[in-house]
């Protein structure tokens, strides 16, 4: 009896309170809540939807500033390049007038007889430096680098602080290094007697040498002498010989404390570009020169075959790069392994009117 009255006493309490848990609910705020529940649950993950979007957005912005902060930093890494100071270039014309013997049609490779090979080819030489039926290039090299004493003497043996001068030679001839610095300590050696660093460089290298000065942040407070020599005892056909100096000061260099009546604008080498591709190299070219085409005088090249010349002239075209002159060193100086130093020293002398 006992058993049964709890059981129907827990019933009866069940039941009461199933009846109040629905019946306390009116029917309005029921159906209410049928549909506010899933509205509210979608404004809920919309809003969270919208703000992480946003958030999404901010982000992709933030990153792509970023991307392009660092990409014109890069740009403007890559865009610092060496200011020349001083210049000599000699060529078989001489040491004055090859760039404008080279604009004006009159510097042209022909066909002659060379003395030592007793073959007639198309080449040009430095005959007036030394024996050319002589294997010794040493005695050439001599009267080469006694020529750029003289000058260097007369233009900045006073001007120019050691303790910031580097030299580089790239010397393209049958010369061991030891007796090159021996040369050099004959010659120019007695006033620079003590750079800041000496390097007889591989020839091979020249072409991308500037590249690797810039690449260095220290150098943009240092002034660079590069001395490119190329000799030969039996040219090949289109080989010339020519030897050239340049000397050159980094970005921070503060020009006008070296020469305090200098007020013509300096010429600007920038680095070098050798990519796969030639639309590439052209691209970024242009881009480290960070000009327009009213900055450029001119398009001095070497080493390319006719059809590479003609998708040159038609990429030009498409980009919309108009350049004054074509100037092809092959024609005129002859093909040699500096012949990258040789045409900054030609565009050098043509801004300069030598």
């Amino acid at each position: 009896m006992g058993y049964f009255a709890d059981r129907v006493y827990f019933t009866w309490l069940y039941h009461y309170s199933y009846t109040q848990f629905f019946y306390d609910i009116s029917d309005i705020l029921f159906i209410s809540g049928l549909f506010a529940f899933p509205f509210v649950s979608w404004l809920f993950i919309f809003l969270y939807g919208a703000f992480l979007y946003g958030n999404r957005v901010i982000h992709v912005e933030q990153w792509n500033l970023c991307i392009e902060e660092r990409k014109q930093k890069l740009i403007n890494y890559g865009q610092r390049g060496l200011y020349v100071l001083g210049f000599s270039l000699i060529t078989e014309q001489g040491d004055t007038g090859n760039a404008n013997a080279l604009i004006n049609n009159d510097f042209i490779i022909t066909s002659k007889l060379h003395p030592n090979s007793g073959i007639v080819i198309p080449h040009t030489s430095l005959s007036a430096f030394g024996d050319m039926t002589s294997d010794r290039f040493d005695d050439r090299l001599k009267l080469i680098l006694t020529h750029f004493e003289k000058e260097y003497k007369t233009k900045f043996s006073t001007v120019l602080d050691q303790k910031n001068l580097h030299v580089r030679l790239f010397i393209e001839a049958e010369i061991p290094n030891d007796k090159i610095k021996t040369l050099w300590m004959m010659t120019l050696g007695k006033m620079i007697s003590y750079p800041v660093s000496f390097e007889i460089e591989n020839p091979v290298n020249s072409s991308t040498f500037i590249e690797t000065w810039l690449d260095d942040r220290a150098h943009d407070d240092e002034l660079l002498l590069v001395i490119n020599t190329h000799l030969f005892s039996i040219p090949i056909k289109n080989e010339g010989e020519f030897a050239s100096m340049l000397i050159l000061v980094g970005e921070n260099v503060k020009i006008e404390q070296l020469f305090p009546t200098f007020n013509s604008p300096l010429i600007k080498v920038h680095r070098s570009e050798q990519k796969a591709k030639l639309t590439k190299t052209i691209d970024h070219a242009l881009l480290w020169g960070g000009g327009n085409d009213n900055y450029y005088g001119g398009v001095w090249y070497n080493g390319i075959l006719p059809d590479l010349n003609t998708e040159i002239l038609n990429y030009f075209n498409q980009i919309q790069f108009e350049a004054k002159d074509h100037f092809n060193i092959d024609g005129s100086i002859g093909y040699g392994w500096q012949v990258t130093a040789c045409c900054f020293s030609c565009f050098v002398c043509a801004k300069q009117g030598a």
